[in-house]
């Protein structure tokens, strides 16, 4: 690190001396010990950094694979049991998939009914003319001026000859009256939270009303009081509130099934309903979807080998004595790619046998021989290793065809040695327990290292200030005493001349006489 004066000398002009050279030479000691408290702060915050890019490479493993919520997650128990669904004739009347559980083979469904919600209905048109409807444009304007344009029946949004309601449902109130818009009203109603939504048809000219819950017998339309509830109704001219039904299928030729809601999980089947198929009976066949899963954990592990590689090499990667990190003075004389150049060789190394890092690498290694909770372990599912030699990184390798066998017959054993919690019986499966060999490395570099490496980075960098100042007052100190040399040689060279200029006039008195 350079020392940085911020003065405009002119110096030199008696005695001829380059004084900045001069101080810089007196200098040289004190600017080597600041190079070397440069160059050992760097290294430090070369060491913090990649243990810093470590630690979120290890972070990001996990959250995508020992998560239950990564998204690509070895963790859910339905990643490895992967289903087909076929339909013999294509429908909308319902969707369905094979889930953890499903028999693979030929299946069927009639939906007779779907599950409905409390509602309330339009008694008539609103418009009051067959084949009419609002516009949008119509839902601005207000109740009035539609009953004044004709748009919509005049006996609506009345209750009691007002035009005016007020009324509690499911604990909110709420107030409308002729002024209001359309939109409005059904604005307020459908963002206020009640569980309740208010819907208009163009198709049928009419208004719905629908809670949430459903199944028979459904009602989560709570009024204030029965009076309110009347008045609801005649405001908006609902004939009354249908309470909810519950859904009726029949499954592979079964009898008839009710359900409380349209989706629902039936012997691994998992069910959406839409509508009713009219009496008329789909048919589906479930295959086992092996691939997808074998997919996943060939990501899972091609991600697991390029930690291993990053980690490994930097365990063995040897120190390069030659290279220690640059100074400014030295990169003012090098490209931007020399210094990248020379960075890269100077970093080397850093990592170089660190105990943590050692101890995981260790760890990631035993886990793979290990058996998972007596389900067996990875070589059993056809995950191996490619061997161990020395000065060569280890990875995974997936023989495909019996990982695939392996999901075929035994997804759930398959599932058990990857990707069991570690509050299962047996501790878990491989890959939450590589997660928390991973880590704990996190937890302790964070705890001691990095804890360790900014405490020095901090003290090295009062330590520069230090010497900075203390260059700064030296440097000062020179510049003025060879100030003073230079006044002292300006008096001396004013006296000679002096001294010259009357030797000189005695000189040419006597040549006169």
């Amino acid at each position: 690190m350079a020392m940085v004066q911020n003065t405009t000398r002119i110096t030199g002009m008696i005695s001829g001396m380059d004084t900045d050279l001069l101080v810089k030479g007196m200098m040289i000691s004190q600017q080597l010990k600041l190079d070397r408290l440069s160059v050992q702060k760097t290294r430090s915050e070369w060491k913090r950094d990649t243990i810093t890019d470590f630690n979120s490479q290890i972070r990001q493993f996990v959250d995508n694979f020992g998560s239950v919520i990564g998204k690509t997650s070895m963790m859910q128990k339905g990643s490895y049991m992967n289903f087909n669904t076929e339909m013999a004739k294509n429908t909308t009347a319902f969707t369905v998939k094979g889930v953890p559980g499903a028999q693979p083979g030929s299946h069927s469904l009639r939906v007779d009914q779907v599950a409905t919600a409390a509602t309330a209905r339009s008694m008539a048109r609103v418009t009051g003319t067959i084949g009419g409807h609002l516009n949008d444009a119509d839902f601005s304007k207000s109740i009035n001026q539609l009953k004044s344009e004709g748009l919509i029946d005049s006996g609506l949004f009345t209750v009691g000859g007002s035009d005016q309601i007020s009324f509690t449902l499911n604990g909110k109130d709420f107030t409308f009256s002729g002024n209001d818009s359309l939109t409005k009203v059904m604005d307020t109603i459908n963002k206020s939270d009640i569980g309740a939504a208010m819907n208009y048809s163009q198709i049928t000219d009419t208004f719905t009303f629908t809670g949430t819950k459903t199944g028979a017998g459904a009602n989560d339309l709570e009024f204030g009081s029965p009076e309110q509830e009347q008045n609801f109704l005649e405001f908006f001219g609902f004939a009354g509130i249908d309470v909810g039904q519950n859904a009726i299928v029949s499954i592979n030729g079964g009898q008839t099934r009710e359900f409380a809601a349209n989706s629902f999980t039936l012997d691994g089947l998992e069910i959406n309903l839409n509508r009713a198929t009219g009496g008329e009976t789909f048919e589906f066949t479930i295959t086992k979807n092996t691939q997808a899963a074998v997919d996943n954990i060939k990501a899972f592990v091609e991600e697991f080998n390029k930690l291993v590689k990053t980690f490994y090499e930097a365990f063995h990667e040897k120190k390069n004595y030659d290279f220690r990190p640059l100074t400014e003075d030295q990169k003012q004389d090098m490209t931007e790619k020399e210094i990248e150049e020379w960075d890269k060789n100077a970093r080397a190394g850093l990592m170089a046998r660190d105990n943590r890092l050692g101890t995981m690498l260790n760890e990631m290694r035993r886990l793979i021989g290990e058996n998972m909770g007596g389900a067996g372990n990875l070589a059993s599912i056809g995950i191996t290793t490619s061997g161990y030699k020395a000065g060569e990184v280890w990875e995974l390798v997936i023989d495909e065809e019996k990982l695939s066998k392996a999901l075929e017959t035994n997804a759930d054993g398959v599932f058990n040695i990857l990707g069991a919690s570690d509050r299962a019986a047996g501790g878990g499966g491989f890959v939450s327990r590589v997660s928390k060999a991973m880590e704990a490395y996190v937890a302790s570099t964070k705890s001691a290292d990095l804890q360790n490496l900014t405490t020095s980075i901090n003290d090295y960098n009062r330590k520069i200030t230090e010497q900075e100042n203390k260059m700064f007052t030296m440097s000062e100190k020179y510049y003025v005493q060879y100030a003073k040399m230079e006044s002292a040689l300006s008096e001396m060279q004013s006296q000679t001349n002096q001294l010259m200029g009357l030797f000189g006039m005695q000189q040419q008195q006597q040549q006169q006489r």
